[in-house]
């Protein structure tokens, strides 16, 4: 007998741990999956942080100033 109540042929005791097993196995997979893209981006960030403490970097322009220069 199954959760529903009603009577269920031999046999799909078998099956029904079998899709629990590859549902499982799903689950593994998209959890490394999430892992592996937070690592991704947890490496991304730090490289990110440790090029803004370099001497020499991306040029960006400063808040409030234009791209030229202020004529005399």
């Amino acid at each position: 007998m199954d959760t529903t109540g009603t009577t269920r042929p031999e046999g799909y005791e078998m099956f029904d741990y079998e899709m629990h097993q590859m549902r499982a196995a799903e689950l593994a997979q998209a959890a490394a999956h999430h892992r592996l893209v937070r690592e991704a981006r947890k490496a991304t960030a730090a490289a990110r942080r440790s090029a803004r403490d370099e001497a020499e970097g991306r040029v960006r322009a400063q808040l409030g100033r234009g791209r030229f220069t202020r004529a005399a």
